[in-house]
């Protein structure tokens, strides 16, 4: 299928803009950078860059005006400027057309550039959430810890505690009572082997975790 082709189908799924799909096309083309869109209309995706099929996917879904976008790892195949760019433009259109955008990633630092709240999953279930700012800067849950500690330091003079997890993972179907994190845990007690914490646990202003033994510096940072 061609650019116009892939672009143009959901407007025909949805029976949407009828008598006008061409210019919702070209219009939503040039939303996501690919401009003139007359240039790409044409075009399949083998010869289109890894960027501009990325560009084109996302005009699929924009094209009918949606509230709300939900990105799984929308960038894990590009190289670093194309995620910047792709990123950039994500967080445009959740700034200037009200667009909620929930992104799903394993890469952490992406995040950091992209995302207003954060949300931290272990084994299918939140661990600890809130501000993307609170929770990079005063981690509660060992888990989002160790995943803060695991990303690379850019500065080649800087140092990092590295946080080494011990033990595997639970097993997620036929899984044992208590907290889900406890066979890798350091801070583990008896309590975390029988009972498992709710994400409102400890709770802060606009920050949650589940754990019954939240990072002490975030206690104190919260309690000022």
């Amino acid at each position: 299928m061609t650019v116009k082709q892939l672009v143009k189908e959901p407007l025909t799924i949805h029976d949407y803009r009828v008598g006008e799909q061409n210019e919702a096309v070209n219009e939503t083309l040039e939303r996501v950078g690919l401009t003139p869109a007359e240039h790409y209309l044409e075009s399949y995706p083998s010869e289109l860059s890894g960027g501009q099929r990325q560009r084109v996917s996302l005009a699929r879904a924009l094209v009918i005006d949606p509230d709300f976008l939900i990105c799984d790892e929308p960038v894990s195949m590009l190289d670093v400027s194309l995620q910047a760019e792709v990123l950039n433009l994500l967080r445009e259109l959740a700034n200037t057309e009200s667009i909620g955008v929930l992104y799903i990633s394993h890469d952490l630092a992406s995040l950091m550039h992209i995302a207003d709240r954060l949300a931290v999953m272990y084994l299918g279930r939140f661990v600890e959430r809130g501000r993307i700012n609170r929770v990079l800067n005063r981690p509660k849950h060992p888990y989002t810890e160790a995943l803060l500690a695991a990303i690379p330091e850019m500065d080649p003079r800087g140092t990092r505690d590295r946080v080494a997890l011990e033990g595997e993972p639970a097993n997620p179907v036929n899984r044992t009572t208590g907290c889900r994190f406890v066979s890798r845990c350091p801070k583990s007690t008896d309590r975390c082997h029988s009972e498992e914490p709710e994400l409102d646990t400890w709770t802060g202003k606009s920050h949650e975790a589940a754990c019954f033994h939240p990072s002490e510096e975030s206690i104190k940072n919260n309690e000022r």
